[in-house]
């Protein structure tokens, strides 16, 4: 499978409620561990583990016999790396929680890949999740997604031992197959500031992420959880992610500048109308560019847009 869209449409529905195992599996095709953003951001970690360790080596679970506490530097030094991470589309703009987009496909999310995420410093618990689930599993940690039921969560996961991890054969754990001794959790929506403005440390976002899930109890509020690893080992690979490959023939500007709000006044109303918009502006303004990457982003929705006319005078 091949994407090269800001977004993917996951049917969580059909996961959380109706335990569908193929849209459960379906998450570990979003971490994209292999991106070239990706490994900027574990490459940048290192300093970061240099600074909290005087070691700037990534080697996951080898030397945890010498120094028990080096996977949660490990982790801590990705986390702390992803907080001062600076999008590209937005310059000078901080990273935030971002809710999914609206959609209009009944029981489906809209998942925004990483190279959007990153992109744009926006997303939501999933989203950020997969991410950072992306970041460890690029430096041989082994991530899992788990999903909560009330409310629906999604926190990221990580097997404290390696031994842990290698005698788990399923892609999809149910709650009572997830060792809690063996897995811990924090909450990915930590990453970017809080609604106050302030960035919560990594302790926190563990304390964050215990808060849904209580470390002890197997089954308390766990929907399913994602490994990772086994997905990889169960042939469940990453999207390839193909920026360039061409779905249709609308054509596509390869940058939006300075058109990011009405962009999403645009997403917005495509999700909450089902009559026709109509995009006013003078010649050249860029009407046509802008309806073009709407209806790119909404590709993978399997919804269709037409566009019927183009006007120069403002309606009456």
């Amino acid at each position: 499978m091949s994407v090269n869209e800001i977004c993917v449409a996951w049917p969580y529905m059909d996961a959380i409620t109706a335990g569908d195992a193929t849209a459960r599996e379906d998450l570990a095709q979003y971490v994209l561990e292999g991106l070239p953003e990706i490994s900027a951001i574990t490459s940048q970690a290192e300093e970061t583990l240099r600074d909290l360790t005087g070691d700037a080596s990534f080697d996951g679970y080898v030397s945890l016999d010498r120094h028990p506490d080096r996977l949660e530097k490990q982790v801590q030094a990705i986390f702390l790396t992803l907080q001062q991470w600076k999008p590209k589309s937005t310059p000078g703009a901080q990273l935030k929680y971002q809710p999914g987009i609206p959609t209009a496909v009944l029981g489906t999310q809209p998942l925004r890949l990483a190279p959007t995420v990153l992109s744009w410093g926006e997303g939501n618990c999933l989203e950020w999740s997969l991410v950072m689930a992306a970041c460890l599993y690029n430096r041989a940690i082994y991530p899992l997604i788990l999903v909560t039921r009330e409310p629906h969560h999604a926190l990221l996961g990580y097997w404290k031992c390696e031994t842990a991890a290698l005698g788990n054969n399923k892609t999809v754990l149910a709650p009572e197959e997830v060792p809690r001794d063996q897995v811990l959790v924090l909450d990915a929506t930590c990453i970017p500031p809080s609604a106050s403005g302030r960035l919560l440390n990594f302790d926190e976002a563990r304390k964050e992420g215990e808060k849904f899930l209580p470390p002890g109890d197997p089954s308390h509020n766990l929907a399913f959880a994602v490994d990772v690893r086994t997905a990889r080992v169960n042939r469940i690979f990453p999207v390839k992610y193909e920026p360039n490959i061409v779905w249709n023939e609308l054509p596509r500007r390869p940058h939006i500048i300075g058109r990011q709000r009405e962009l999403r006044e645009l997403m917005m109303c495509l999700f909450s109308r089902a009559h026709p918009i109509e995009v006013w502006g003078l010649p050249g303004s860029g009407k046509s560019a802008l309806v073009a990457e709407a209806v790119h982003w909404l590709v993978h929705e399997s919804l269709q847009f037409t566009v019927l006319m183009s006007k120069l005078e403002p309606p009456a």
